[in-house]
């Protein structure tokens, strides 16, 4: 399950929305939400583009999107 509050606070701090987010993962806005929420998970490949875009640790990928 994804920590929706880690990754918008690790989007913010990189000057991403969700909107601009989902156009870098090309995904739709809704998709991207169904995913922010947990409705639908995230791909490996997609995580993997988050974690460059973002330029996130690995410890904090595994809260953002294994921590719970």
């Amino acid at each position: 399950m994804t920590d929706k509050n880690l990754l918008m606070s690790a989007m913010a701090a990189k000057g991403y929305n969700g909107s601009a987010l989902a156009k870098k993962l090309k995904l739709s806005r809704v998709s991207f939400s169904y995913k922010l929420n947990s409705k639908r998970p995230f791909t490996t490949e997609e995580i993997g583009k988050i974690y460059e875009l973002l330029e996130l640790t690995p410890e904090q990928t595994m809260m953002i999107f294994f921590g719970k």
